[in-house]
């Protein structure tokens, strides 16, 4: 007789590199020189400010054999984050997003692949989230009392797969 106890575990991959460090910090001063492109069906969005929530879970099954006395665990299904891109309003990738999301809102889904391309301060690729059939779920705008207005979109994504190029 078999027992299930489905449990969640959770792997985060961080992309979203914006923030100040300290430049005695090696560690913070290399995640401060690199910076990111946001491309969606083979177009780089303009204004993108930053990028969060690229992540990976996959749910934990407990389960007992018998009268064995050793608790045992094996991966059950993984689901993928959400993606909130952040951009600033009335840019490109605001534009962009919100024409996308308003597809969505009558009922014309259409579902898009796209990619967050890491690099350095000499613009060379570092690594590579590429991500399959997203479509906008959320939307907001906010920040007007800042000096740059920000929207930020979240897509639906079904896959991401982390790409590191050959050197």
């Amino acid at each position: 007789m078999k027992r299930f106890i489905a449990g969640t575990c959770m792997l985060f991959l961080i992309v979203a590199l914006v923030g100040a460090g300290s430049a005695n910090d090696k560690k913070q001063g290399f995640f401060n020189s690199m910076h990111y492109a946001v491309e969606i069906e083979g177009v780089y969005l303009e204004g993108v400010t930053s990028v969060q929530g690229v992540g990976i879970e996959t749910e934990v099954i407990e389960y007992q054999d018998g009268e064995d006395k050793i608790l045992r665990k094996r991966p059950g299904r993984t689901r993928f984050g959400n993606i909130v891109i952040t951009c600033a309003v009335g840019s490109d990738a605001s534009v962009q997003m919100w024409d996308w999301y308003q597809q969505v809102l009558i009922g014309q889904v259409t579902k898009k692949s796209g990619s967050i391309v890491v690099l350095n301060r000499q613009d060379t690729e570092v690594a590579r989230y590429n991500f399959s059939n997203a479509f906008p779920c959320k939307w907001e705008s906010h920040n007007y009392l800042l000096k740059k207005p920000e929207d930020k979109v979240e897509l639906a994504v079904e896959t991401i797969q982390q790409v590191i190029p050959a050197n």
